[in-house]
């Protein structure tokens, strides 16, 4: 699902996109959201240039969203 996933940073803005009406998420999850956006798709951006295969570049950019994933479990865990 992750690799999966990531393929859809390929073609992703670094910004972020404005909300749907009524939606009020917590600021500091919103700039851990757009902070990890824009790294992945910096990184993925970075890889190909230097020739990465497309195939490895994605398989990196999936293991980054995992540690992404996992850091945001952390943040929700520890409140």
């Amino acid at each position: 699902m992750l690799v999966e996933s990531a393929w859809h940073y390929l073609g992703c803005s670094p910004h972020s996109k404005d909300l749907a009406k009524g939606q009020v998420p917590d600021p500091a999850a919103r700039r851990h959201a757009a902070k990890g956006v824009r790294r992945l798709v910096e990184r993925r951006r970075a890889m190909l240039e230097r020739g990465v295969h497309k195939n490895k570049a994605n398989v990196a950019t999936a293991r980054e969203l995992a540690c992404w994933c996992w850091a945001v479990g952390r943040m929700i865990e520890n409140g």
